[in-house]
């Protein structure tokens, strides 16, 4: 969801962290593995030199992740407390109106019957 106050690079990391594990990541990532194995069957690369490449770039990819969805975790957390502040100053609103409303209905069930004690006598049942 995007959020007119959000900074580009919470856009940002909005977008990764949506992306995440999605289908497509998927298959890029099972490819790009495959690729380096293969890299090294066709002896384009050394295993050791593969696995100190592969190893570097999945480790500086995970921490990245990780800084992206604390990120998007923490911008959900702040949108949630804003909430939960909006819904507890709407929920204690709706309890003054209610209160207000049986207090009124109080008033008018007394009115109704004052009345009907007062006119009884008149009235041609």
């Amino acid at each position: 969801m995007r959020h007119p106050t959000a900074s580009k690079g919470d856009r940002m990391a909005e977008w990764v962290s949506r992306r995440i594990g999605s289908t497509p990541s998927i298959i890029f990532h099972s490819i790009a593995f495959a690729l380096c194995f293969v890299a090294v069957g066709l002896r384009l690369i050394g295993l050791e030199a593969m696995l100190l490449w592969l190893t570097t770039v999945v480790s500086l990819e995970a921490i990245y992740i990780g800084l992206f969805l604390q990120n998007s975790s923490n911008r959900h957390g702040d949108r949630s407390e804003a909430n939960a502040r909006h819904d507890a100053a709407t929920n204690i609103k709706a309890e003054k109106e209610i209160e207000e409303l049986q207090q009124a209905f109080m008033r008018l069930d007394k009115m109704v019957k004052y009345l009907i004690s007062t006119q009884t006598e008149k009235i041609d049942w």
